[in-house]
């Protein structure tokens, strides 16, 4: 191990003398990846603070602050806030019943027991679902909303995919509404919405087989900021085999410079809102062996970046800092941090 983190700076550091345009770096706490991880959530988020990142976006969970219908517990998130205040970094906020981390969906169990929500199904099809779900946003939005710490709202995560265990989507209607509540409340603060993203040509085809909506199009009108989700390798276990779902240098390359054109052609900010920078191995949420991974290194994760530095992405958040935390802690595995050291002081 010792021998190929000895490599893995060598390597590192001579990318790194070609990196030349600055960015903003952020990334994306998580308690729920804490507790899978077997973190502290007070430890690790300071330890996150102490990373010195320019913005970090945090992620009002609905379950948790709504355990019970109609009484809510914001203690958490008003000290994870309180904290990035404290150490004067920016927070972005994300509200909604999607929230970044799996399950994807946050959605109380007293509302779940009452609701009507088919496999595949929009979820803003269950007037008691939407009904709450408004009330829940607007609770947060307007105990934040004087917070000014926080400098960007994201509605949603990923709203048009589906995904976790029932492959809900939330519609477009509904997600214009929530946009529309949380600007009305919040006035003067921009909106994020971020998408998945397709490089893949197959898994692009296969996305609009099943989804009625043109991800990243249709956000244009909604929102000042887009954020991008950025994963070149992901595995996949399926009929007892694995799977690895990989895109080509290339592939990215043309995919990204077209979507981020007609972002920026029509006055939008572009943020990568989700760059891998841990493994997803076929048949675990996040690889947690000291063994290394394949579908994620520091050195994978660099060369995402530096694809996409120069095409006018002006925030790259980082997605994975539980798991550098855990590397560390664990294995004395410091080779993520060297990375963020690293692009930092090639950019000063």
């Amino acid at each position: 191990m010792k021998q190929k983190r000895i490599i893995f700076s060598l390597i590192l550091f001579l990318l790194l003398g070609t990196c030349a345009k600055s960015a903003e770096l952020g990334t994306t706490f998580s308690k729920k990846q804490c507790d899978y991880f077997g973190l502290d959530e007070k430890e690790t988020f300071l330890e996150v603070l102490r990373m010195d990142f320019d913005v970090i976006r945090l992620a009002a969970y609905w379950d948790e602050i709504e355990k019970e219908e109609g009484v809510f517990d914001f203690s958490s998130l008003d000290w994870q806030i309180k904290k990035a205040r404290e150490r004067k970094i920016p927070v972005v906020l994300t509200v909604g019943m999607k929230a970044p981390r799996w399950p994807e969906y946050y959605i109380p169990s007293w509302v779940l027991e009452k609701a009507d929500l088919p496999y595949g199904s929009d979820v803003a099809g269950d007037p008691f679902l939407k009904e709450k779900a408004l009330l829940f946003i607007k609770r947060t939005a307007e105990r934040y909303k004087g917070e000014k710490i926080i400098i960007l709202w994201q509605v949603e995560n990923e709203a048009f995919t589906r995904i976790g265990k029932e492959a809900w989507y939330i519609g477009k209607e509904f997600l214009q509404e929530e946009v529309d509540l949380v600007r009305s409340i919040v006035r003067g603060k921009e909106i994020l919405l971020t998408s998945a993203t397709y490089p893949n040509r197959l898994l692009r085809f296969a996305t609009r087989l099943v989804s009625p909506y043109n991800f990243i199009k249709d956000y244009i009108p909604m929102a000042g900021t887009i954020g991008l989700n950025v994963y070149p390798t992901v595995g996949e276990k399926k009929w007892g085999m694995d799977f690895y779902i990989r895109t080509t240098p290339e592939e990215r390359k043309r995919y990204f410079t077209e979507e981020i054109k007609k972002l920026k052609e029509n006055g939008k900010k572009v943020w990568v809102t989700e760059l891998q920078a841990e493994p997803w191995e076929p048949g675990h949420l996040v690889y947690k062996p000291e063994e290394e991974p394949k579908t994620s290194s520091p050195l994978e994760t660099y060369e995402a970046f530096t694809e996409l530095k120069d095409e006018g992405v002006e925030v790259f958040l980082f997605w994975g800092v539980e798991y550098w935390v855990y590397r560390k802690k664990n294995y004395n595995d410091d080779r993520w941090y060297e990375l963020l050291k690293r692009i930092k002081e090639e950019r000063e």
